[in-house]
């Protein structure tokens, strides 16, 4: 998409910053500070600032924003999806018996097609696609699912770096709804037990359904569950962030190593040309050697019949 010229005042800030972005990673920079100066002459200071503070988004950043910008249909196949995930996921916490498996591959199957599109999106711009790449695509493809079309924490089609999908709270507040609390769902046979034998005294007589050391027990078993059902989120989002490190390691070492290749290439050639220049200097190093024994045999000559 053409930029336009710099001598026009920027009226429509969001297109222009539509444009911004949907432009190369290469032409990030360049693009952002004609707007930016625009918008200082325009007398727009406050605007110019914030322009002049955007950064340059990461590759897999850029890739998303290229689907939003150059494939919307994916794009919205992804949020329709995750629309639809969490409709269910508001249902079952309400109580209601739903089957999420159809939505759930629905949802899959839309960020793999986002994914695929990203990548081909790099391609086309001539961009490397890395497996790296790829996955840090589908972690942002998974953020944009959950909050579908929610109000969220990024602007479409503008992302510097990459999403996290939301935490739980986050989910929670997406669905409008707190989960159901805990409660003992007994067996029939539990049931049966619990039924008065004849002669004693039923719950309707006012006799306790449970004891308080039985109260004391389960609340210690809802305590327990909590924390460990914290502990394990913590530790879900760790082994994620370290995943996510180990991604950007990796695609770093790969973009080193294809930095690398040519200037290895270029060493070895140079290597080469070196062992023949040595094979060259030494050859004439011999011829000089051969022609001063001439030369002095000559001189000799020239001396001995009385010549100078």
């Amino acid at each position: 998409m053409g930029h336009k010229s710099t001598t026009e005042p920027p009226h429509d800030l969001d297109d222009r910053l539509g444009e911004l972005f949907a432009v190369a990673p290469d032409q990030f920079v360049t693009k952002r500070n004609a707007l930016a100066a625009d918008l200082k002459r325009a007398g727009r200071a406050a605007d110019s600032a914030r322009v002049k503070g955007l950064t340059r988004p990461t590759l897999p950043a850029w890739a998303v924003n290229q689907v939003y910008w150059h494939a919307r249909e994916d794009y919205e196949r992804l949020t329709v999806a995750g629309d639809r995930m969490r409709e269910l996921q508001r249902r079952a916490l309400s109580g209601a018996a739903v089957d999420l498996h159809g939505v759930t591959k629905e949802r899959q199957q839309a960020i793999r097609a986002f994914v695929d599109r990203a990548s081909s999106l790099m391609r086309q711009a001539g961009q490397t696609v890395t497996a790296a790449t790829r996955q840090r695509i589908a972690v942002t493809a998974d953020a944009i699912a959950a909050y579908g079309s929610h109000p969220r924490e990024y602007a479409l089609g503008r992302l510097e770096r990459d999403l996290d999908p939301p935490g739980f709270e986050a989910l929670a507040g997406l669905t409008g709804a707190a989960p159901p609390p805990l409660r003992l769902v007994k067996s029939k046979r539990d049931q049966r037990d619990e039924e008065p034998a004849p002669g004693r005294a039923s719950r309707s007589t006012g006799a306790p359904a449970e004891t308080q050391s039985d109260r004391e027990a389960a609340r210690r078993r809802r305590e327990d569950l909590k924390e460990a059902t914290r502990a394990r989120d913590a530790s879900k989002r760790e082994l994620d962030r370290a995943r996510r490190t180990e991604a950007v390691e990796a695609e770093r070492l790969e973009e080193l190593q294809q930095e690398l290749a040519p200037l290895r290439h270029r060493v070895a050639l140079l290597e080469a040309r070196a062992q023949k220049t040595e094979e060259s200097l030494a050859a004439s190093r011999k011829e000089v050697q051969e022609a001063e024994r001439r030369w002095k045999v000559a001189d000799q000559q020239v001396r001995e019949l009385g010549g100078e």
